[in-house]
C-alpha cells in the first residue's frame, strides 16, 4: 500500500493492513499504532507478498489451499482455483488469487494472471450489463 497517487481514486497508505472486510462495501484498516480507519470501497486488491496473512477473511474463507485441512502456504498448499480465471472457486464470487499464492513465484503472473482475472471480471460485467 505504498506509491504515488496516479489517479484520484487511489491512497497509499503504507504501514496499513487489511483487518476485516464488510458486506456493505467497507473495508477496516489497521495502521502500526493501532488505529483503525474505515473505508468506503468498490474493490480492494491485497498484494501480500510470499508469506500470506488471510486474517482478514472470515474462518470458514480460510481454507482455501488445494488440502482444505491446512493453512495457505505458497510452497506446499497454494490456494485452489479456477485455472483460466483465476477465481477462488471454494469462496464467494468476487475472491481471485495470482501469484505466490496460487504456486507461481515468478514475475510473468503479472502477465497472465493479471490479465486473466481482468478479462474474466470485465466479460463477467459485460454480460450483466447486457441484461
Amino acid at each position: 500500500m505504498k506509491g504515488t497517487a496516479t489517479s484520484p481514486d487511489y491512497h497509499a497508505l503504507p504501514g496499513h493492513q487489511v483487518l476485516e472486510f464488510s458486506e456493505d462495501n467497507f473495508v477496516c484498516l489497521g495502521d502500526s499504532e493501532g488505529h483503525n480507519k474505515i473505508l468506503e470501497i468498490t474493490a480492494a486488491a491485497i498484494l501480500i507478498g510470499s508469506q500470506p496473512d488471510l486474517s482478514f477473511l472470515p474462518p470458514k474463507l480460510r481454507n482455501l489451499g488445494i488440502d482444505m485441512n491446512k493453512p495457505v502456504d505458497c510452497k506446499v498448499n497454494p490456494m485452489h482455483i479456477e485455472p483460466f480465471s483465476y477465481r477462488c472457486d471454494r469462496a464467494p464470487p468476487g475472491l481471485y488469487a495470482l501469484g505466490p499464492l496460487v504456486g507461481d513465484n515468478f514475475v510473468r503472473f503479472l502477465q497472465g494472471g493479471a490479465i486473466a482475472v481482468a478479462s474474466f471480471i470485465y466479460k463477467e460485467n459485460s454480460l450483466h450489463q447486457e441484461r
